[in-house]
């Protein structure tokens, strides 16, 4: 089930895969994959923007758009 609701976007193209961003994120939702930042589920990204201020080239935004409903999962799900 989807809703419009806010969430993380990732511009690979402005990503320099530094990481700095995995780490301020409270839920765990983003990881560095073949170098650049990755959204692991739509479901763990809340779009409180904690990791916009990490990254310096400015390649994360919280837009709004069709998203699957966020889960409050506890940490260590992966």
């Amino acid at each position: 089930m989807k809703e419009w609701r806010s969430i993380i976007s990732i511009d690979i193209g402005l990503c320099d895969g530094c990481g700095r961003c995995v780490a301020p994120c409270p839920d765990g939702a983003l990881r560095i994959r073949d170098g650049k930042a990755d959204l692991i589920s739509e479901r763990y990204c809340d779009g409180c923007g904690r990791c916009l201020d990490s990254c310096a080239p400015r390649a994360l935004q919280v837009v709004e758009r069709e998203a699957e409903l966020y889960e409050d999962i506890p940490m260590g799900r992966c």
